[in-house]
């Protein structure tokens, strides 16, 4: 049964494994949202993680599922392939459905920056591609006795909120 409401589709493209973890490929969850309830209508394998091909399978989902006239806005992450202007996902997604729709930056990708200039005030920057404490921690994950754990705690010093907001 189709929603009587306005909905909201959440997309965000991931190089993952196929079902046999044999090839890897762009993967593409499409889930919308609205009146309280979320729905994964796919994750549609893309032939090349391109602006038009991620708009393409958003749009042939919309179709499957006869939801492309309740759409009125979209989330995704903020990365250049999507929120392009000219010919970014959610541009090509709105020639697609013929109408403007509400652009939204998804909230876990926007706290993403924020926690990533938190962890480089805790951590100090890293040029390498991998964080070495993370590296650290991913070697000894399996020993680690997730049933009997203890909090650390931590006095931080005072920083100021201007040098924490500093992108």
């Amino acid at each position: 049964m189709l929603p009587k409401y306005p909905i909201t589709i959440h997309f965000d493209s991931k190089i993952l494994p196929d079902n046999v973890g044999i090839e890897i490929g762009d993967r593409l969850p499409v889930i919308v949202s609205g009146d309280g309830e979320e729905k994964l209508l796919g994750v549609p394998k893309l032939p090349s993680g391109t602006r038009k091909n991620a708009a393409e399978a958003i749009y042939k989902i919309l179709e499957q599922w006869d939801l492309s006239k309740q759409v009125i806005a979209m989330s995704s992450d903020t990365t250049s392939v999507n929120p392009g202007h000219l010919n970014g996902t959610c541009t090509l997604l709105e020639d697609k459905i013929w109408r403007d729709l509400l652009w939204l930056a998804c909230r876990h990708h926007t706290l993403e920056l924020i926690l990533a200039k938190v962890f480089t005030l805790c951590c100090d920057p890293s040029s390498s591609p991998e964080i070495p404490l993370l590296k650290r921690c991913k070697k000894v994950w399996h020993g680690i006795v997730r049933n009997n754990f203890q909090i650390l705690e931590v006095t931080p010093e005072p920083v100021s909120l201007a040098v924490c907001l500093i992108f």
